[in-house]
């Protein structure tokens, strides 16, 4: 339980630090509340899952390959399993989010392909 809080800590950092540079970056934009609120919710939803599923996934890899013994078999599994995973994690998390929280159908998320802040 308490590497599940470490994750969700260090998901709240990033989703702060990506929520403080995009201000920056349009700072002379309008800040609407609401679609603030949106954008830091999308950008926990993707930190939050990512770094759960680079976190368990490392973990995994550790357990069977060590970095002392195995390290060009841990360094190449890992990578490319870790960019794998990322890639179909982000590409869940987008169609969970089409369809769940922008109630679109799944024909709409494949024709489409992009959220509407994103």
């Amino acid at each position: 339980m308490k590497e599940f809080f470490n994750l969700l800590k260090i998901s709240i950092v990033i989703t702060v630090i990506i929520a403080v540079i995009s201000r920056i970056i349009y700072w002379n934009t309008a800040f609407e509340l609401f679609e603030q609120l949106e954008f830091i919710g999308l950008n926990f939803t993707f930190a939050f899952s990512l770094t759960m599923v680079n976190a368990y996934y490392n973990k995994f890899i550790s357990s069977k390959y060590s970095w002392e013994t195995q390290t060009q078999k841990r360094l190449w599994i890992g990578a490319i399993g870790s960019i794998a995973l990322t890639v179909l994690a982000f590409g869940l998390v987008r169609m969970l989010l089409s369809l769940l929280v922008y109630d679109n159908s799944f024909k709409q998320f494949i024709e489409v392909k992009k959220l509407p802040i994103i």
